[in-house]
């Protein structure tokens, strides 16, 4: 792993180490950090399955993220999409791929607020309205 990535020595953080548990296998996380975010991928290995795989496949999904000049991971927009629609007035971002599960979690917030909320699945760009939801006391 370590070769694969040495030319984004100045956005990776390094610490190997291990653990005592109660299973077999490996896991590999990943901190890449940028000028205004800090993201994190990982891979999970598992009986049977060679260690250099489970590093290939984290520096895989660093790199596909790195290159794409999106603002955030797959993962976290499929989270903050809520938190976008709840805001007051126009939010956007980009995201390095449209998943099923950011489409599934647009649907179900549709279904309770009135947010305006729109996805490019070919440039990965969100743009919520959000409804300005406030708690009242």
């Amino acid at each position: 792993m370590g070769k694969s990535l040495e030319q984004y020595s100045e956005k990776l953080r390094s610490h190997p180490g291990s653990c005592h548990a109660l299973c077999p296998g490996n896991f590999v996380f990943l901190e890449a950090d940028y000028e205004d975010v800090k993201t994190g991928f990982s891979s999970l290995g598992k009986r049977g399955r060679p260690s250099e795989e489970v590093a290939d496949e984290v520096c895989q999904a660093f790199r596909d993220f790195d290159r794409s000049m999106a603002a955030m991971d797959r993962h976290l927009a499929d989270q903050l999409i809520l938190y976008m629609a709840l805001a007051h007035g126009e939010s956007f971002f980009t995201t390095e791929k449209v998943t099923s599960h950011l489409l599934t979690n647009i649907d179900i917030i549709r279904m309770f607020l009135a947010a305006g909320m729109y996805v490019d699945s070919a440039t990965g760009k969100a743009q919520v309205r959000g409804v300005g939801w406030t708690r009242k006391q």
